[in-house]
């Protein structure tokens, strides 16, 4: 199975390692796109209404895969229709599947290529030119990480390697997403979302453009507007999140391989 979910997957049937692999499209999935392959039979499928379609992909070690398309529900009222395009077909691996996805969008004209993106937004051109500096998560415990960042960063620059800076996801202690207590991505919403608040994060970004860093800082629309689907109210107060019921909150559809 092709699974985009992050940078991508290639999960065999026969892996023995468990998986699990879920999340929005748009947050953890970069492309509503999954594939299925056997052999060189190859069944891809590009979920039209993806907004607020959950992707979980399942495999138990040596256990085949489930995987399941869960879309909010709409309990008591007929909502839009949900729409999922299939494309059967032979001898297509995962180049052939990305190249139908790229062709669907120019048939929809909504593909644009990444020099069309960096003329409408020049800033590009400066990230892509750099080798992606990727600042995962703060670790709490290493309070002089942000000046090793620093450190590295220029490290490369003198050894005349280009940096654009990936900044980190919130790492607040008791909102840090490796807690039970996660406020994750919704920590924006917060006053102080890593140690020290808004300036110390202000004044990190700061020292990193200095020193003539792109720097990307992404953005997950799931969390913020109070009527997307990964919104949890909780969670933007900066409590305890109480995890949410799977059949109560979505419409699931499964298939088994």
């Amino acid at each position: 199975m092709i699974v985009p979910w992050a940078s991508g997957y290639i999960v065999r049937s026969d892996a023995r390692q468990t998986i699990q692999l879920k999340g929005f499209v748009g947050g953890s999935y970069i492309m509503p796109v999954i594939a299925l392959i056997n052999g060189d039979s190859t069944c891809y499928q590009i979920v039209e209404t993806w907004w607020d379609v959950h992707f979980n992909v399942n495999h138990p070690p040596a256990g085949g895969i489930t995987y399941s398309l869960d879309w909010e529900a709409s309990l008591g009222q007929l909502d839009y229709l949900r729409r999922v395009y299939c494309r059967f077909a032979r001898k297509i691996d995962h180049v052939g599947v990305a190249k139908g996805y790229r062709q669907y969008l120019i048939d929809r004209g909504e593909f644009s290529t990444l020099a069309e993106r960096a003329a409408e937004t020049p800033v590009l051109k400066r990230f892509f030119k750099g080798f992606e500096y990727h600042w995962v998560h703060s670790d709490l415990d290493r309070s002089e990480e942000a000046e090793l960042v620093l450190a590295n960063i220029q490290r490369f620059q003198q050894a005349g390697v280009p940096i654009s800076f990936f900044y980190p996801k919130w790492p607040a202690k008791e909102y840090s997403s490796m807690e039970a207590n996660s406020a994750n991505w919704q920590a924006v919403f917060l006053d102080e979302p890593a140690p020290g608040g808004w300036p110390v994060q202000v004044k990190q970004l700061e020292q990193i453009r200095q020193l003539g860093c792109a720097i990307k800082i992404m953005i997950n629309l799931h969390n913020y507007d109070p009527q997307a689907p990964g919104f949890d109210p909780v969670k933007s107060r900066g409590q305890s999140n109480v995890h949410w019921n799977l059949n109560q909150r979505h419409a699931p559809w499964v298939i088994d391989t």
